[in-house]
C-alpha cells in the first residue's frame, strides 16, 4: 500500500532530521590595531600608502585584525570519478582546520572630491619565509560612477546539458532544446546593453583597482590650466 500525504512527510521529515548538519565557517577578531606603515616591509600595502600619501590624500589609516577562522566542512559530496565506487570526499568531512589569519587594511578618503576606499589584504609567507600581503578586495566610493553593463549569462552549463541516468534519447534531446531555445529567449529580452553608474565599485581583482586608484589619484592631483 502506497503510503499517504502525512506519512510522506512524517518521513521527509524523520530522514531530515537524521542528516548531516554542517555548521557554518565563523570568523572571530581575536586584536585589532591601527599600524603605523612605516614598520611594514616592502609589498603591495606599503606602496598603496606611499601613493596616497604622495597624492597628499587627507586621510590614510593603517589597520591590522587576527582573526580566528573555524573548522570548514564539505557541503556535500565529491562528484564521482571513473572507476570509483564511493566518493572520495563525503558531505560532512574536514575540508579546512580551524586556523587563525592576519587580515590588513587601509582606508583613504578624499571629502573634496568625495572619493574613498577600504582595501583588504591577506597576509601570508614567502617560499623564503618572508611576509607577503596579497589582494583580497576594494570597497570604493566613487561620485562620477562607473557604468556597468546590465548582463547577465543566460547560458546553460555543460551538466544542464548533460544527459542523466535511465533518460531516454529522445527526452534528453528535447530538454535540451527547450533549455537552449529559454536562454536564447532571455538573452534577447534582457541582455539590452543597457547600464548604470556605480557609485560604490567593488574590486575583486588587483589590476581593475589600479586602473581605477590610477584615474582616482590622476582627478586630485591634476592642475588647473592656467
Amino acid at each position: 500500500m502506497s503510503e499517504d500525504w502525512a506519512e510522506y512527510f512524517k518521513r521527509v521529515r524523520a530522514e531530515a532530521a537524521q542528516e548531516v548538519v554542517i555548521p557554518p565557517v565563523t570568523t572571530t577578531i581575536l586584536e585589532q590595531e591601527d599600524v603605523d606603515p612605516a614598520t611594514l616591509p616592502a609589498g603591495a600595502i606599503k606602496r598603496l600608502v606611499g601613493r596616497l600619501t604622495a597624492a597628499q590624500w587627507p586621510t590614510v589609516r593603517l589597520a591590522t585584525s587576527l582573526v580566528h577562522v573555524s573548522d570548514a566542512f564539505r557541503v556535500a559530496d565529491s562528484k564521482l570519478k571513473p572507476g570509483e565506487e564511493t566518493p572520495a570526499n563525503r558531505k560532512g568531512d574536514l575540508k579546512k582546520a580551524a586556523h587563525d589569519v592576519r587580515r590588513w587594511w587601509v582606508v583613504a578618503i578624499h571629502p573634496t572630491y568625495r572619493l574613498g576606499m577600504r582595501v583588504e589584504y591577506l597576509e601570508g609567507v614567502t617560499a623564503k619565509g618572508g611576509r607577503s600581503f596579497t589582494f583580497q578586495s576594494a570597497e570604493c566610493r566613487d561620485p562620477l560612477g562607473m557604468p556597468v553593463e546590465l548582463f547577465v549569462n543566460y547560458e546553460p552549463s555543460s551538466d544542464d546539458l548533460k544527459q542523466v541516468k535511465d533518460e531516454p534519447g529522445w527526452a534528453h534531446a528535447e530538454r535540451v532544446a527547450r533549455v537552449k531555445a529559454d536562454a536564447e529567449r532571455r538573452d534577447y529580452a534582457y541582455n539590452t546593453g543597457h547600464s548604470w553608474l556605480n557609485t560604490r565599485p567593488l574590486f575583486k581583482a588587483a589590476g581593475e583597482f589600479t586602473a581605477w586608484l590610477d584615474e582616482a589619484i590622476d582627478m586630485t592631483t591634476k592642475k588647473e590650466a592656467a
